[in-house]
């Protein structure tokens, strides 16, 4: 499956979810970025998603999405980040 088949079948089932839930307001952002992660990093990548709500409260999203491009070396246009 391809990164963008994901995101739209991510994005149209949660958005289902959340019209079924009575959840009113939400709206997806335009883009998106995905990144593959070495299977030896599972357990790494797991204690991230389960920390986080802790881990954003010290560093905003938007400033750890650069540094990950930053570090791995893909151009960007800051403005296409806001």
């Amino acid at each position: 499956m391809t990164a963008s088949s994901a995101v739209q079948r991510i994005k149209a089932n949660s958005t289902r979810w959340l019209r079924q839930e009575g959840i009113k307001g939400f709206e997806w952002q335009r883009g998106y970025a995905a990144f593959s992660v070495s299977s030896s990093a599972t357990d790494e990548v797991k204690k991230y998603v389960q920390n986080q709500r802790e881990h954003h409260a010290k560093h905003t999203f938007e400033d750890e999405f650069k540094s990950l491009l930053i570090r791995y070396g893909l151009k960007f246009d800051p403005d296409d980040l806001l």
